[in-house]
């Protein structure tokens, strides 16, 4: 009964960095008559990729500063692919704040924000001080949805501080 929930759960392991979402699908049972044995229980996870959280990217050794723009190189050295789940910084740029790939070409663009403050991006929604701000994407060239990075990649962010991900890794 403990472990049978309605919904994904974060699933950690004490050994490794992340976590993973899933659900508790069945279990093997000791004989009844034992006092000890060993038993398993299995997860089942819909996407069994690893989701890791980035914070204080800006400090890290990942960010090399160009002009006005910030360039994260890829940490992850495990993974071939990593998914974005999730960005969240400081606006300085009302005009625009834009979040590039170098090597896919995949942009995330915000056009003329109403004010500075935090903004978070992830595939639901895109805030701006808690305000649903989709109507400043720019659809023409944002793959808001779909962007994804290999290993390695270098990722331009601009009009933005403090940055963070979160991300899955392939």
């Amino acid at each position: 009964q403990f472990l049978r929930k309605a919904k994904d759960v974060e699933v950690q392991f004490t050994d490794e960095d992340g976590y993973y979402m899933g659900r508790y699908s069945g279990f093997s049972n000791i004989p009844y008559d034992y006092f000890q044995g060993e038993g398993t229980f299995d997860i089942y996870c819909q996407n069994p990729y690893k989701i890791i959280e980035i914070s204080e990217v800006e400090e890290s050794d990942y960010v090399r500063e160009e002009s006005k723009t910030k360039v994260l190189l890829s940490p992850i050295n495990t993974c071939d692919k990593i998914e974005i789940e999730e960005i969240k910084g400081e606006v300085v740029n009302q005009k625009e704040v834009r979040i590039t790939s170098k090597e896919t070409g995949d942009i995330i663009s915000l056009k003329n924000l109403d004010s500075v403050g935090t903004l978070i991006i992830n595939r639901e929604q895109i805030l701006l001080n808690n305000l649903n701000i989709k109507d400043k994407l720019d659809f023409n060239i944002s793959t808001w949805k779909n962007v994804k990075i290999e290993d390695g990649n270098e990722i331009v962010i601009e009009g933005l501080n403090s940055v963070s991900f979160k991300y899955r890794g392939f």
